[in-house]
């Protein structure tokens, strides 16, 4: 039975070397018609004149994936840069949050996630701080804060909320910024299985708490030392525990990448609740790699991220690597680089 007429396909932007075959094609098939009033150019040259226009973007499109290998078009990504970088040197770092600011707006970033450990005296000061990045051309992108409880402790749930809340008020004071709240993290003895239902409570209230002032809140899973959350069969657990209209994801590719099969079957299935994405990179053994040098599928990353249907178009690239332990400055600068050679 023939395959019937699908409508969808009739309008779908063409080919364009379909297109580029087809229109060679057609004064070809012209010198094979002798007489001039037999030749049907003022017929078919009307129409073909119209197709051109009114599909010429898609066309140029296509000749451009082609020309840069098929990468993704990024153009409405964001790129900004997380201060763990810094954070990581502990005591080897002597600076303050404005040496994180020049370092991350020189090294080409529009965007910054800083942390609870490394906002320094601009802690309880948004106007501050928002006065900073003004200053620095940087959008704050989120938020991002722990707890010694690892929201795991249930008799800590009401200080690590109260805690919570001061951080999601002073980030309502910047439009559209998240609170990226850490992984839940093994720090008392006890049955595991128990530690997710006080990890999944926390997430929830802290969820209702964004809410509430207007500010969404996610959860960034992590690889580190006793994480709760490093496999699948973690992330599974945890996003069954979690209101998906509350708490989003921040999907980190080092940290997935250190504990999953498959980074793109897991970001797959938890599409729906990416809120934006950490980028790093791992080596096949996992050691921290710097981006675009370890085993990242980067572009298909990328790819599925930016149609989470949540998805607030920030990359926020997040550097662990030896050669960013060396020079943390000039490794988020070389991912910068790195990341324009995705077109983002």
């Amino acid at each position: 039975m023939p395959e019937p007429l699908c409508l969808s396909r009739i309008l779908s932007p063409p080919s364009p070397l379909a297109f580029i075959a087809a229109w060679n094609a057609f004064p070809f098939a012209l010198a094979f018609i002798a007489h001039i009033d037999r030749q049907i150019i003022p017929i078919v040259t009307m129409p073909v004149i119209v197709l051109v226009l009114f599909f010429q973007q898609h066309i140029i499109e296509g000749l451009t994936q082609a020309e840069s290998g098929n990468k993704p078009m990024t153009k409405d990504l964001k790129v900004g840069c997380q201060t763990f970088t810094w954070e990581m040197l502990s005591n080897a770092f002597t600076g303050g949050p404005d040496d994180l600011l020049r370092a991350i707006s020189q090294g080409g970033y529009s965007g910054i996630e800083i942390t609870d450990t490394m906002i320094g005296h601009y802690a309880g000061k948004p106007a501050a701080f928002a006065a900073a990045l003004k200053d620095n051309g940087l959008t704050l992108v989120s938020f991002a804060m722990g707890s010694k409880s690892g929201f795991t402790v249930k008799e800590e749930i009401g200080a690590d909320l109260e805690t919570t809340r001061r951080w999601i008020d002073f980030t309502a004071e910047f439009p559209g910024a998240m609170v990226s709240i850490g992984s839940a993290t093994v720090v008392s003895e006890g049955p595991r299985d128990g530690k997710f239902a006080i990890a999944a409570e926390f997430y929830n209230r802290a969820g209702d708490l964004g809410k509430t002032s207007g500010v969404d809140v996610a959860v960034h899973p992590s690889s580190h030392h006793n994480t709760l959350l490093f496999d699948r069969a973690d992330y599974d657990r945890i996003f069954s525990l979690l209101d998906r209209d509350l708490v989003g994801w921040v999907p980190d590719t080092g940290h997935i990448l250190r504990g999953h099969a498959d980074i793109l079957d897991t970001l797959r299935t938890y599409q729906d609740r990416i809120r934006y994405l950490h980028l790093k990179d791992v080596d096949a053994g996992g050691k921290w790699a710097m981006l675009g040098k370890g085993v990242c599928d980067t572009p298909a990353v990328i790819e599925i991220v930016a149609a989470a249907p949540k998805f607030n178009g920030w990359l926020v690239l997040e550097e662990e690597s030896d050669t960013a332990a060396a020079d943390p400055a000039a490794a988020v600068k070389i991912n910068r680089q790195t990341m324009r050679s995705y077109r983002a």
